[in-house]
């Protein structure tokens, strides 16, 4: 030890770093996933099994681009989900939200009123299947998949 009081410790002090434990991925948002993996699913099915409908209302190359556009949008928000980024629910819910207003629009309800009934049908399913993702991400168990835990790096 130095006789100088304004000399620096020579003991090494350090903070072990403690492993924290890492959470399991709640099935719920697998659910999720899958839900909107299946929606998106009949959606195509539906729009190839009434084609002659759905390509009266917008050109072949402006349903691939917007198909391949939601394709891409929505896997990076379930991906962005799937290792827990509280942001992209609220995103999720914010564009739910937006469709499902969009639905009282008069355009497209009147849209809706002279769609076949298959796309009528898939229309209100897919409204069901958002109403239950969103119920397993923010209302299940897997909510808390979405909290940062302190000291743990965000996934």
């Amino acid at each position: 030890m130095s006789d100088n009081p304004y000399a620096p410790p020579k003991a090494l002090v350090d903070d072990p770093v403690l492993a924290q434990p890492t959470m399991a991925r709640p099935k719920q948002v697998m659910t999720a996933i899958w839900l909107a993996a299946i929606g998106y699913g009949l959606g195509l099915i539906v729009i190839i099994l009434n084609w002659d409908y759905y390509s009266r209302l917008q050109s072949l190359g402006a349903f691939i681009v917007g198909q391949l556009f939601s394709l891409i949008l929505l896997f990076w928000i379930y991906y962005k989900i799937y290792v827990g980024r509280n942001w992209t629910r609220i995103v999720l819910l914010a564009f739910s939200i937006l469709g499902g207003l969009m639905i009282l629009n008069r355009a497209v309800m009147d849209l809706l009123v002279a769609a076949p009934t298959i796309a009528k049908v898939q229309t209100f399913v897919g409204l069901g299947l958002n109403a239950a993702i969103l119920w397993l991400l923010f209302f299940s168990p897997a909510r808390h998949w979405f909290r940062r835990h302190s000291g743990a790096p965000a996934p």
